[in-house]
Formats: structure tokens, C-alpha cells, sequence
């Protein structure tokens, strides 16, 4: 008996929704717009407790797309953790993250695609644990956030960290998947500011990381996205913010610790490395 054997992605997109039914047809209409095979791709759209027609939008999607997966929360767990069920599911041998407001820039999937495979097909069991891309803003579509200034050369995470300039989006990057579940990097849940130490834990200990000099997401700045923010709002983000820096201060003792333990071993326990 012939058994039909299923290819892995070599993307999965997860993309985190929160009553996000004005702008998820743009969102998923820019992916689905790539001349890509759907074999390929794996998109993972998470609704995290929507109280609109997100739900219904996506299973309507989710008819005509193989490669589309639908998870729905029954509890709000903001960014990071839908960010971190999609991660859970995930196939594909890298991950990346979309907002459900911001979009792909055209061709900027296809050449995604074909520069991972050309990736793989070069560094077989080398590959990257992280890259790196430009983005566009919406208010100013000709203006590319470019960070041309950076090195386009592999090099360790805390190398890239030092050197480089980094960004604290996450979207801003392609993760090794492999590499994200042998750390266990994973968010943090129910807060607004997930972001910044994720990134930098997850540089920090890359072994490949590798700036690419192209535009891919098409990030969207509008009125509805800042919004109105109360003082109560405004005291909460505060709040948030020092929880994330002070998960940044943990990650650096962590590292610094175990950078001690692995000088004491080199050294053989006399300090020298």
C-alpha cells in the first residue's frame, strides 16, 4: 500500500486576531495574492476571543484555503498568547508573525520563499536560526524602514545584538522553528508588552543570524490603531513596559550567568577561559 507522505511547510504565519473583522480580508488577501503553493505555507490565524464576526470571516476563508488552521480562544490572552498557541500547531520549519491589521508588501512572500529554499539547498544542516528584513509604513509607503547600515553578513545572535541595529517588532523577523522549541522561547501572556524581551532572548542565543537588505511587511498606522488611551490606559502601558524591562534584566543575568558557568568549565574551574 502506497502511503501518501506529507511535505512539510516551509513557512508557517501566525497571525494573532482580537475583533479584527475590518481588516483580516486584507491581512489574509495579501498572502493569498503570492504566487506560492499552498504545500509551502502554513497560515495560522489565532482568534483570541473576539466578540465580532472574526470567527465567521476566518471559517469562510478557511473553506477555500487547505493550508489555513483556525484556533479560537474562549479567553482573551492578548498578542502573546495567541502568539504562543499558534507556535504550539505550527509545522513549518520557520515561523514568522503577522498583525491582522498589517500586510505583506507584494512579491515580498515569493521572495521570501525562494530565498529559503535557496538557504536550505546551499547550508544543509546549517540553516539560520533568524532573519532579519525592512518594512514599509503605511502613512508613507516610499519610505522603506531600511537598515541598510546593518551587515548582511551571518553572524552569532549576541554579535548581531552588539553590532547591529535591531528591531523590537517581531514580525520583523523569520524564526528556525527548531531553534524556538529547543530554547523554549515562548511569550508572555496577558500583557501588552511581549515583545522586547522575546526578541531579545531569542537573538540572544541564535547561533545563525543574518540580516536580508528587503522589504516584506507593510506595517499600518492609523487612527484606529493608537486609538484613545485614557490615563488609566496610559498607566497600565507604563506598568507593562517595566515588567518587560525588567524580564530584559532577567534575561541578561541569565545569560551572564550561564557565559560564567560555561568560562568556569573551559577554564577548568579556575576562572580562566
Amino acid at each position: 500500500m502506497k502511503i501518501n507522505q506529507v511535505r512539510q511547510p516551509l513557512l508557517s504565519i501566525i497571525i494573532p486576531i482580537h475583533n479584527g473583522e475590518n481588516e483580516i480580508a486584507r491581512c489574509l488577501n495579501s498572502i493569498y495574492s503570492h504566487n506560492i503553493t499552498q504545500e509551502q505555507l502554513e497560515v495560522i490565524c489565532v482568534d483570541d476571543a473576539s466578540t465580532d464576526e472574526t470567527y465567521k470571516l476566518l471559517s469562510m476563508w478557511k473553506n477555500n484555503k487547505e493550508n489555513l488552521r483556525i484556533i479560537r480562544h474562549g479567553q482573551n490572552k492578548r498578542q502573546g498568547g495567541a502568539r504562543n498557541s499558534g507556535m504550539n500547531i505550527a509545522q513549518g520549519k520557520y515561523v514568522t508573525f503577522l498583525d491582522h491589521d498589517d500586510v505583506y508588501v507584494p512579491g515580498g512572500l515569493e521572495n521570501v520563499i525562494n530565498l529559503l529554499s535557496q538557504l536550505e539547498r546551499q547550508n544543509p544542516g546549517h540553516s539560520l536560526d533568524i532573519l532579519m528584513f525592512d518594512y514599509i509604513k503605511s502613512d508613507d509607503p516610499d519610505k522603506k524602514m531600511n537598515y541598510s547600515h546593518n551587515s548582511p553578513e551571518m553572524m552569532p545572535g549576541y554579535s548581531f545584538l552588539s553590532q547591529q541595529e535591531c528591531s523590537w517588532y517581531v514580525w520583523h523577523y523569520l524564526y528556525r522553528m527548531e531553534y524556538l522549541r529547543s530554547k523554549q522561547r515562548k511569550f508572555r501572556e496577558y500583557v501588552l508588552f511581549e515583545d522586547s524581551d522575546f526578541i531579545l532572548g531569542v537573538l540572544a542565543h541564535a547561533h545563525r543570524v543574518q540580516y536580508i537588505p528587503m522589504p516584506l511587511v507593510c506595517y499600518f498606522v492609523s487612527g484606529t490603531r493608537i486609538g484613545q488611551t485614557t490615563a488609566s490606559d496610559m498607566q497600565k502601558l507604563i506598568d507593562q513596559r517595566l515588567l518587560s524591562c525588567m524580564a530584559i534584566k532577567n534575561e541578561a543575568r541569565i545569560m551572564n550567568h550561564a557565559d560564567a558557568v560555561e568560562g568556569v568549565r573551559r577554564g577548568g574551574g579556575g576562572g580562566g577561559v
